[in-house]
């Protein structure tokens, strides 16, 4: 079960939780959010694991792209030495392996400022969405902890 998921089923429980009334208190089974709080604990490597693992990718496309730009640029050169007996066809190629060289140079550059950009997003909402669950997770303990100590002032302090 995904972290995600263990959230969902948390918000289920407490929005399905019998109310205790005139307190705006409910009742919930101590062990169930027990046991759904460490599904999350052990889920939560496993969500880093996967934001290392899109890191890794990034490393293979930057290869990729190195390696199709060198192709590229193997691939040019070679064009033009076969068309260096004629001096106008070899000014033109000379000329279309430097455009292909900039063009390449610059998609490569654009990649990689494409790649950055992406990378620190999904980072930056790793980050936030790590947030998020600790500070949902931290209410949720916190207003089960309220409604504990309200249900105990309730009805036990009163027997």
């Amino acid at each position: 079960m995904s972290i995600i998921d263990s959230l969902d089923r948390l918000v289920s429980i407490l929005e399905n939780a019998k109310n205790v009334p005139l307190t705006g208190t409910v009742i919930v089974n101590k062990e169930i959010l027990e046991e759904i709080v460490e599904t999350i604990r052990k889920n939560y490597p496993h969500e880093i694991k996967k934001g290392q693992n899109i890191l890794l990718e990034r490393s293979e496309i930057l290869e990729s792209a190195r390696q199709e730009a060198a192709t590229i640029i193997e691939d040019t050169k070679h064009h033009q030495r076969e068309l260096i007996n004629k001096e106008e066809i070899v000014q033109l190629a000379n000329q279309k392996a430097l455009e292909l060289k900039e063009k390449t140079k610059k998609e490569c550059i654009k990649l990689l400022q494409d790649l950055h950009k992406t990378f620190r997003s999904l980072i930056k909402q790793q980050d936030e969405d790590q947030i998020k669950r600790r500070e949902y997770i931290h209410e949720s303990y916190q207003a089960v902890l309220n409604q504990m100590e309200q249900f105990k002032k309730t009805h036990i302090d009163q027997l």
